[in-house]
């Protein structure tokens, strides 16, 4: 008789525990959602002053927006493809940690791992996301010597949106740029182990699907042609956040597949714009069928609201800040150029500038840097200790090396040939004063003071030890005959060389001339098109 009752109560209570560990009800009819997608924010928590002089984007600005369209009665999922970290003072002062609680605040959703979040170690993304409720998302990356990291990181996660008596389970993969060596200081890069985005997408999707994900969205950081790549391969997916590449797409690629809409698109940068996708979610035999009603970049510019609680906050950052930075040094008499197009294909005043500043340390016959750690402008005016820290906000050391005169031939030579097959190359080098560099239809003519290099010759040659180590793709710096350390930091050089000039001179000089055909970025031919979100 017991055991007759025990089997007829596991007999009542097995349904009930199969429905219990059984994924959410499905979705019962159509729905709307909003989703907001911002990449390589690169810690501009405050508005900042673009090339037409407007005051863009800043985390109050975004929460502003985000929070009207909810006041609106619409369902926001914010979501972020990485490079949170680095490119400000917020960073150099503050480490991510406020972009991490500001990001908590708005209600992302999930984030994917970008590069330039391993410019402060491993251990700093744990020290920064730890706490934020959100999943930090990776599914090709591996920690194997921070047992923090990967703790926190996740493949895959679901995201669940009530809508009335409905939910939406929107499922979220992060995939992170698989050459994290030609991007990354190797010493920050201990015991990941990288594997192809396409392997670890085929791997979470029916994990996802199993868990009664209701459509998928990949936030990868793997760089635009990349990232096309991806979405051509999986046509499952709804669509693709991009980043990594600062590209500006408007409106989005939207595309017909089996299951209705595929988007990809990317954010630009620094938060001036904001994604947005205003999607319809419609039940189907094979997870919900997906509609893109309207998209576009959406401008947070000047004039817009901002939200007065964050906005204080960040003011507050801000006056920490400044009072050890706002310190006058010189005094430009125009533009200095760094912008991403043009220190990273041409030579520019700022760029020029820099390499001079590393040259005049002494002891050396040319010095290069390159124009992807170059990462602002500085207008006309007064130039501080701050524009300073902000144009070159890495954390690199000045290189002494020696190297023949073919290997410095060898190195032009290679920057030309990746400049043909990578658009907008951060390994484009910037050069010091008395080196001319034209690259040709031919090949690369290098001269120094006006005579070609003497291929027997050992010169000396100044970098960062980012360079050194062979980053961005450069191998050719490893052949250096001689590597000798220096004490300096890159950013400490520009500013002692500035105010050592008092009036910086921003002309170009003709040191470096393109001839060769540069690398461009291809547009998918995807046909749909989607009006712009009207309110």
């Amino acid at each position: 008789m017991t055991r007759l009752r025990v089997s007829l109560l596991s007999a009542f209570l097995f349904p009930l525990l199969l429905a219990a560990l059984a994924p959410a009800t499905a979705l019962q009819g159509p729905v709307e959602i909003t989703l907001l997608h911002t990449s390589d924010v690169h810690a501009h928590l405050m508005p900042f002053t673009c090339a037409s002089g407007t005051a863009e984007g800043g985390y109050a600005r975004l929460a502003a927006y985000a929070d009207r369209l909810r006041a609106q009665g619409r369902q926001v999922v914010l979501l972020s493809s990485g490079d949170v970290f680095q490119g400000t003072l917020f960073w150099r002062f503050f480490r991510g940690i406020p972009d991490a609680t500001f990001m908590r605040r708005m209600g992302f959703a999930g984030m994917a791992l970008g590069n330039h979040e391993f410019d402060g170690g491993q251990s700093a993304i744990v020290d920064a996301f730890r706490d934020t409720g959100f999943p930090i998302l990776s599914a090709n990356l591996r920690f194997t010597a921070c047992k923090g990291l990967q703790d926190l990181k996740r493949d895959s996660a679901i995201h669940e949106v009530r809508i009335g008596t409905d939910t939406l389970r929107l499922g979220l993969i992060g995939v992170t740029e698989e050459n994290l060596e030609n991007d990354v200081p190797r010493p920050f890069l201990q015991g990941i182990v990288i594997e192809p985005a396409e392997t670890a997408i085929a791997r979470e999707l029916p994990r996802l699907k199993s868990q009664g994900a209701d459509a998928v969205v990949v936030l990868a950081h793997l760089g635009w042609p990349r990232e096309v790549q991806v979405a051509e391969r999986f046509p499952e997916v709804c669509g693709v956040f991009g980043g990594h590449t600062h590209l500006f797409v408007d409106p989005p690629f939207v595309k017909e597949v089996p299951n209705g809409h595929q988007f990809l698109t990317e954010s630009g940068e620094f938060g001036g714009v904001v994604t947005r996708l205003d999607l319809r979610l419609t039940p189907g035999p094979d997870g919900a069928r997906v509609e893109v009603l309207a998209g576009g970049l959406m401008p947070l510019s000047t004039g817009m609201p901002e939200d007065p609680v964050m906005k204080a906050e960040v003011d507050a950052l801000w006056r920490q800040v400044e009072e050890k930075v706002n310190v006058p040094l010189a005094t430009a008499p125009e533009r200095l150029e760094g912008d991403r197009p043009f220190i990273r294909q041409q030579e520019t005043n700022l760029g020029n500038l820099a390499a001079d500043s590393m040259l005049d340390l002494g002891g050396a016959d040319l010095a290069v840097l390159n124009g992807g750690g170059i990462r602002t402008s500085i207008e006309p005016g007064t130039v501080t200790i701050g524009d300073c820290l902000n144009v070159l906000p890495f954390d690199n050391y000045l290189v002494r090396l020696t190297m023949t005169g073919a290997s410095v031939q060898r190195l032009f030579g290679q920057v030309r040939s990746i400049l043909a097959t990578t658009p907008i190359f951060g390994g484009f080098l910037q050069v010091s004063r008395g080196l001319q560099v034209r690259y040709a239809a031919a090949g690369v003519e290098v001269r120094l003071d006006g005579r070609p290099l003497d291929p027997e010759k050992r010169y000396t040659v100044i970098t960062n030890d980012f360079l050194s180590n062979g980053g961005n793709g450069l191998s050719v710096f490893t052949e250096a005959v001689a590597s000798e350390p220096t004490s300096v930091l890159q950013a400490d050089a520009l500013m002692q060389y500035v105010r050592k000039l008092g009036t910086i001179d921003t002309r170009v000089e003709g040191r470096i001339v393109v001839e060769s055909p540069l690398a461009r970025l291809s547009m998918p031919r995807w046909r749909v098109q989607v009006p712009r979100p009207r309110d």
